[in-house]
């Protein structure tokens, strides 16, 4: 067997071609997406790592998604995420551990400050980056499920593990709002914002651009999304390319209360407060939070971003909500275990007609408005097992994949 490559990376492997959708996808006769959205909680290098990383590449190599919204992925130097998608992509970095420990105290702040320091002597990043996985196929080999290895687990992971989001479509400028702050990958223009909730958990956002129909933003008519091309005169990129907010997060797992307030609370900068400047001021065709909400429909997260205007994508396009996204069926030494639930969303907001109603609208403004994206398809992914090894899934995680227009 070939040695890893320095970085701890598993070396690529050769894929086979996939399909433009999943099965299930689309109904005969349904129109052909051009925006592809796709929730992904990766469980990080925990649960069997390198045995399941060739079956998550080929998963999101065949969903061929315009844009990956991963949860438990170790982003950055780590580099989980580009390991899995390879080049075409612009990885938008969200270290929630690193950005909840910097906020935590002294101690927290110092512990963080010491991880950044260290790891900008390009020395030490191999071996930082490598170290979460080593270790963690250690503690599996030996059972090791005790509380002080999964401590120095958990040390070795917090300067990568958070959330990422995965776009080939190009950034348009940031409609910048109050409490957010800029994402780990800089603050220049297009970066994502994000936004520490707590409990080592945080959101992100960025704002991209879908092309018209039979072309990119860019004018590139090979990547302006999924499917392209198509006569629909309604809906994204029916006309001028159409700005998206893309929202990704990844809520407690502790209690439901938790998840409520990280949803929706009396402080200022929970996920649906801090998109409510943008709902109102408008500027994009739609809103997508994606995610791991933790959490069975029925929990109060969920009300809250009804309320606010928002609904749950697969229940729009399927006439009710996923069965339970967790767990897959892998079955790991160390693995969770609890009650199966739905635990993965896409939640959408459009403006719908509002802005024809705003007063002094120009007829070109009012054209544009008609452009309104919906969603057209919605299933989940991730749910067969190796052909081997019928305990060995992708993730403990199903995906929810998404089509829109």
């Amino acid at each position: 067997m070939a040695s890893p490559p320095s970085n701890g990376a598993a070396p690529p492997l050769p894929l086979p071609p996939g399909p433009a959708d999943p099965p299930r996808m689309r109904a005969p006769g349904a129109p052909r997406a051009l925006l592809r959205v796709v929730t992904f909680n990766l469980r990080g290098v925990m649960d069997r790592w390198r045995e399941r990383a060739p079956l998550a590449r080929q998963l999101l190599a065949g969903l061929e998604a315009d844009v990956y919204c991963f949860q438990e992925v170790l982003t950055g130097e780590a580099g989980q995420d580009r390991e899995l998608l390879g080049e075409g992509y612009r990885i938008f970095e969200c270290r929630a551990a690193m950005r909840c420990l910097s906020q935590s105290g002294a101690a927290g702040a110092s512990a963080a400050a010491a991880a950044r320091g260290l790891l900008s002597l390009a020395c030490c990043v191999p071996a930082f980056a490598a170290a979460p996985a080593a270790f963690e196929a250690w503690r599996e080999a030996w059972g090791a499920g005790d509380c002080v290895t999964r401590a120095l687990r958990d040390a070795a992971l917090f300067p990568f593990f958070g959330n990422s989001i995965a776009s080939r479509l190009p950034p348009a400028a940031p409609a910048a709002a109050a409490g957010a702050s800029p994402g780990d990958g800089g603050a220049s223009p297009g970066d994502a914002e994000v936004l520490v909730l707590g409990s080592f958990r945080a959101a992100q956002r960025v704002r991209l651009l879908v092309g018209p129909r039979g072309g990119s933003a860019n004018g590139d008519s090979a990547s302006g999304g999924t499917n392209g091309g198509g006569g629909e005169t309604e809906g994204l990129g029916a006309g001028e390319p159409a700005a998206v907010w893309v929202v990704n997060t990844h809520l407690d797992h502790a209690c439901p209360e938790a998840r409520a307030q990280q949803a929706q609370a009396s402080w200022e900068g929970a996920i649906a407060d801090w998109m409510a400047p943008l709902q109102a001021g408008g500027g994009a065709a739609c809103i997508l939070i994606c995610g791991d909400l933790n959490a069975p429909p029925e929990e109060p997260a969920h009300g809250v971003l009804r309320r606010a205007g928002y609904a749950s994508a697969y229940e729009l396009a399927n006439g009710q909500e996923a069965p339970p996204t967790w767990p897959s069926g892998l079955v790991a030494p160390l693995m969770d275990t609890g009650e199966p639930h739905c635990a993965d969303y896409v939640y959408f907001w459009t403006a719908a007609t509002q802005s024809e109603a705003r007063a002094g609208q120009s007829k070109a403004g009012a054209a544009r408005s008609e452009a309104r994206a919906r969603v057209v398809a919605a299933s989940i992914a991730g749910d067969v097992p190796d052909e081997a090894d019928p305990t060995l899934y992708p993730s403990d995680h199903l995906a929810v994949v998404v089509d829109l227009i």
